[in-house]
Parts: C-alpha cells; sequence; structure tokens
C-alpha cells in the first residue's frame, strides 16, 4: 500500500509540472501569477512529502530529522519570500504602466487633441495631481487638501 501511494505520488509529480488548468482567459495577471505560485507550493509539498516517506523504516538519528524539517521550513519560506517579491514587481510594472498611460492621454490632450483645437475653447478638465505628504496623486485620494 505504501509503495503504491508513493508511486501515485511520483506520477502526480511527474504530471503536474505540465498541467495546464482551465483559466479564464479575463482573469487578470495578478490572479494567474497567484494561481501558478500556488501550484509551486503544492508541487514543493508533494516532493517534501516524498522524501519524507522514503525514510520510513530506516533507523535515523533525531539529529538528522531534525535537519530535514529545518530544510523544509528554509524551501517554504524563500519559495513565499520569491513568490511575494514576484507579486510585488508586477504590481509596480502595471503602476508604472497605468502611470505613463495616464501622463499620454494627458500630453495628447493638452498638445494635439479635437478637444483643446483653440486656445479660447473649453477643454475637458484633467485630473489634477498634487503632493500628498510623502506621495504624489490624483487631489480625489488626498486627504490633506494643498
Amino acid at each position: 500500500m505504501l509503495r503504491y501511494s508513493a508511486l501515485l505520488s511520483l506520477c502526480f509529480l511527474l504530471w503536474a509540472p505540465g498541467v495546464q488548468y482551465a483559466q479564464q482567459s479575463s482573469a487578470s495577471p495578478i490572479k494567474q501569477l497567484k494561481f501558478q505560485q500556488k501550484i509551486e507550493r503544492k508541487r514543493l509539498k508533494a516532493q517534501q512529502k516524498i522524501w519524507k516517506k522514503s525514510f520510513h523504516g530506516q533507523p535515523i538519528p533525531r539529529a538528522e530529522r531534525i535537519q530535514m524539517k529545518h530544510q523544509y521550513q528554509r524551501n517554504m519560506r524563500d519559495l513565499k519570500e520569491h513568490q511575494k517579491d514576484q507579486i510585488q514587481e508586477m504590481k509596480d510594472q502595471q503602476r508604472i504602466m497605468k502611470e505613463r498611460a495616464l501622463i499620454g492621454r494627458r500630453d495628447v490632450s493638452m498638445n494635439g487633441s479635437p478637444a483643446a483645437s483653440g486656445p479660447g475653447e473649453a477643454t475637458s478638465r484633467q485630473p489634477e495631481y498634487v503632493e500628498c505628504g510623502s506621495q504624489v496623486g490624483l487631489r480625489k485620494r488626498c486627504t490633506s487638501r494643498a
């Protein structure tokens, strides 16, 4: 029975990396990344479980068992830290792209759009940027008025 479960776990590990789960195409890139990271965490847990089961029935000194346990914990901690960094980088990139798009739209409307064709004509009002402490943002988002 133990061999069957170990074999089944091994098959899962070999099969899991190539699995393409059905995802909605409208899912945000951050949700897709989180889904991928969840699969990576499950894969690491499964690998650790198989490795741990491979030592069952063998006399292993207590110090080695503790060392293995700590190695498992280090691996999981490193993976989670790496995944946090990935998500933060993606959020930063999205923020930069959003700001560039907003600045680009503002430049186009001031310089060459039909709404700003003449100096005396009314133009659509653009969001006003102000400094709020250490952040620069839209006035409506600022709690302290400048």
